[in-house]
């Protein structure tokens, strides 16, 4: 059964439909779900691009591999040191990337810097 059983028809200029097509297009909303959460108050954001969705799908492969690394060292008192190192230094390199790609203005590490520390 429906939830939602009340139905508005508004009509837009061209302009104002274009207005909230672009709007709508740089979220993951559907026209109806992006007005509906307006009024829910929501802010909207934009989508985030394929190179961010990229990062971020990065970072958490590496945080889950660091939990499982931090939990089974918790559990077993063994530390798997060739793992966790790697995890840790590919997420320093993707700490880099981030910094490369969207705060050109900081300088990433030198790539002999230890990470280790």
């Amino acid at each position: 059964m429906r939830t939602r059983n009340n139905e508005i028809k508004i009509r837009l200029t061209d302009a104002e439909l274009a207005r909230l097509d672009s709007m709508v297009g740089k979220t993951n909303y559907s026209r109806e779900g992006f007005i509906r959460s307006m009024l829910d108050g929501y802010q909207i954001t934009e989508a985030p691009n394929v190179e961010m969705r990229s990062l971020i799908n990065h970072l958490t492969r590496i945080g889950t591999n660091l939990n499982i690394l931090t939990s089974r060292a918790f559990g077993n008192h063994f530390v798997d040191e060739p793992a966790l190192r790697k995890e840790t230094a590919e997420l320093w390199e993707l700490r880099d990337d981030i910094r490369r790609m969207f705060i050109p203005y900081i300088r990433p590490r030198a790539k002999e810097e230890n990470h280790d520390e």
